[in-house]
């Protein structure tokens, strides 16, 4: 990769849609030069910041106008097309609607099948922009939308997407990818939800009425089994609030870019936070087998597998 150094500008939603932005800009992101000219586009962009770099460079034409064209492609066809429709509103960052949503999943999956015939990289047989671009944009999609029965399904882009993302470039950009087990789905519209509220009054009245018909008819005698059973407690939920805070410690620990100061942020903050009474520390032996851990993509997800399965047993 190329090290950069930009002067990065976040223009919030409201401010990017107003007159005057779109006056200053032809589109957003920019990149804007030293003598104020700008380019456009996120493809565009990244293209001209790794043209000085082994992942874009290329002694052969087609292999760059490839390069270029799966990046165009990508972008048209899952950016584009899935991320308004599925990503977003899962998110919370763009408002549900019916007809989008299944827009977007109906061009997501028709692309999946076409896209499967991918190898081990997108142009050649070694990493390039397109794969890192490409591994970016399906990133979220294996997080939240792409469950184990797709993955299964759609394999080669499963191995593509696993190859990629194990790379320490990509890794220090965007970390370690997370899979769902079950496909997420965005939150219902408020039109939705107040109708939902309105119909549950209804059922619930429905209910009673036939209760009490059936009781002055000598049936209701039996217990109710509509009635709310007490659940009993979580073990944990019975220990008292610890005062470390677990998720601020890891979204600190994932500020330190390197492993190098990762360890040294553990070494020095770790313990100085630890609550014994609230938290547990265990050792986890793993016993290797022949052949296993010698590919460290392969290494890693085997790992992760194992301390999933360790935790639910637990």
């Amino acid at each position: 990769m190329v090290n950069v150094n930009l002067a990065e500008e976040i223009i919030p939603k409201e401010q990017a849609m107003s007159k005057e932005t779109k006056t200053k800009y032809l589109g957003l992101p920019a990149l804007i030069f030293p003598d104020g000219n700008m380019i456009y586009e996120t493809t565009v962009i990244i293209r001209h910041l790794a043209r000085n770099s082994p992942l874009y460079k290329s002694e052969n034409e087609a292999n760059m106008s490839m390069i270029d064209s799966w990046m165009e492609l990508l972008k048209s066809e899952v950016f584009d097309k899935s991320y308004h429709g599925m990503i977003f509103p899962i998110l919370g960052a763009m408002p549900y609607t019916d007809k989008d949503n299944k827009n977007a999943t109906s061009a997501f999956k028709s692309f999946l099948p076409r896209f499967n015939k991918i190898g081990e990289h997108l142009v050649g047989k070694s990493l390039t922009i397109a794969d890192i671009y490409g591994a970016a944009i399906f990133f979220l999609h294996f997080a939240l939308t792409i469950d184990e029965g797709q993955r299964k399904a759609f394999a080669n882009i499963f191995n593509w997407f696993k190859k990629v993302t194990s790379e320490p470039v990509f890794i220090e950009m965007f970390g370690i990818p997370r899979y769902c087990k079950v496909a997420l789905k965005p939150a219902l519209p408020p039109a939705e939800e107040e109708e939902e509220k309105k119909e549950k009054p209804k059922k619930d009245e429905k209910k009673k009425a036939e209760k009490k018909e059936k009781k002055e008819e000598g049936e209701g005698e039996e217990e109710d089994e509509d009635a709310p059973k007490k659940k009993p407690p979580y073990p944990l939920d019975l220990l008292k609030p610890s005062p470390m805070d677990i998720d601020s410690f890891k979204r600190e620990l994932f500020l330190n870019k390197t492993a190098a100061t990762k360890r040294e942020y553990i070494k020095n903050k770790f313990w100085s936070k630890y609550d014994s009474e609230g938290w547990a520390i265990w050792y986890v032996e793993y016993n290797k087998l022949a052949g296993e851990c010698e590919v460290v993509f392969k290494t890693c997800n085997l790992l992760d597998g194992f301390i999933r399965v360790t935790y639910t047993q637990a």
